[in-house]
């Protein structure tokens, strides 16, 4: 080991340890969540989701019958087999836990299922390594009857990218993509999962104890992604030219160290938020920094007060949006993917 890797390692266990400290000294605070914003900078895709947020319940029909064609696949992101699988098994035993607790996506997909929507979600092993998750995601796309609109949230974004890559015979058969607050450029925090002391051997005993591949986690680190990128660029190119495809980001701001707030009022992700921040990612949803959850070539919708599980699941007793809401938010993102389908459709037809 050389004298910058015993440099780089202590840079990264300070930083490690400072966001730790300071994650826990802070006793939340009282925030609003999803505000509406004006600023013009931020972009036509996000005010365009504010105008049909605002719509959504007249859209709902509308939405439904344009998806009944197709089939939707859910691709969840790390981690989510175990806490969702974990939530399954204690309601199917009887245990007092509402019904979907901790499970994301699950409201939404009963929602799509209980109105005739063909609804599935990627049977992927959320430890698994993108190259491996990607091809199980290119076999369900292949082997469907019916065209496939993709809905990846968190790592399987990445997943989703290393699938459509290494799978160009599928593009045809992908109607559209939904990227929900994905790591599309890596993050902080699995750059530190691999590379931070104490940190990558938590990881790597969690990785172990659930069976996962914690040698593919490498493939998602900043560095790794932004090779990926770099690489595949012509790629990724052609994907968007082939495949409608959205993008939604998302940041939340931590309270400061004085600012007092009951538990129902903060996010889950506060402590998370708070190193990705500290560890050089800036502005973030407490797993992917803003700037780098938008895939280049693709319009992003980017909201603010929003962290990396209000879309899709509540974690009691942490603040997060009600059923309904989520719902909304979700809708709104699909009809305008829904408008970017339609847009390729009849440029197709006159073409």
């Amino acid at each position: 080991m050389t004298i910058q890797d015993i440099k780089s390692l202590c840079l990264s266990f300070t930083l490690s340890i400072t966001s730790l400290i300071l994650g826990s000294l802070s006793p939340g605070g009282a925030y609003a969540f999803f505000q509406k914003h004006d600023d013009p900078t931020l972009g036509a895709p996000t005010r365009e989701f504010h105008k049909e947020f605002l719509n959504a319940p007249l859209h709902s029909n509308e939405l439904l019958d344009f998806l009944r064609p197709y089939k939707v696949v859910i691709i969840r992101g790390i981690f989510t087999n175990i806490y969702g699988d974990l939530s399954e098994k204690v309601q199917a035993a009887g245990g007092p836990l509402p019904e979907g607790f901790g499970n994301p996506f699950y409201h939404e997909k009963k929602w799509l299922r209980d109105q005739g929507i063909d609804v599935v979600r990627a049977k992927i092993h959320s430890e698994e390594s993108s190259t491996s998750n990607g091809e199980a995601i290119a076999r369900i796309v292949r082997e469907s009857d019916k065209k496939v609109i993709l809905i990846s949230h968190s790592k399987g974004g990445s997943d989703t990218l290393f699938g459509l890559v290494n799978n160009p015979d599928i593009h045809a058969n992908v109607a559209g993509w939904l990227i929900l607050q994905a790591p599309i450029y890596g993050s902080p925090l699995v750059d530190c999962m691999v590379g931070c002391p104490f940190a990558n051997m938590a990881a790597k005993l969690g990785f172990d104890l659930f069976q996962g591949n914690y040698d593919g986690l490498k493939e998602v680190t900043t560095e790794s992604l932004e090779d990926y990128h770099r690489v595949n660029k012509t790629n990724i190119q052609q994907i968007l030219e082939t495949v409608p495809t959205l993008s939604m980001a998302s940041t939340f701001k931590t309270p400061g160290l004085f600012s007092f707030s009951p538990i129902h009022k903060r996010s889950a992700f506060e402590l998370l938020n708070r190193f990705v921040e500290f560890a050089g990612g800036g502005e973030n949803d407490g797993m992917s920094p803003i700037k780098n959850a938008c895939l280049d070539g693709t319009d992003c919708v980017r909201l603010k007060n929003f962290d990396h599980g209000h879309l899709v699941v509540n974690l009691l007793p942490f603040k997060g949006h009600k059923t309904h809401t989520r719902r909304a938010i979700f809708s709104t993102l699909l009809t305008m993917l829904k408008k970017r389908m339609i847009n390729k459709i009849s440029l197709e037809n006159i073409l």
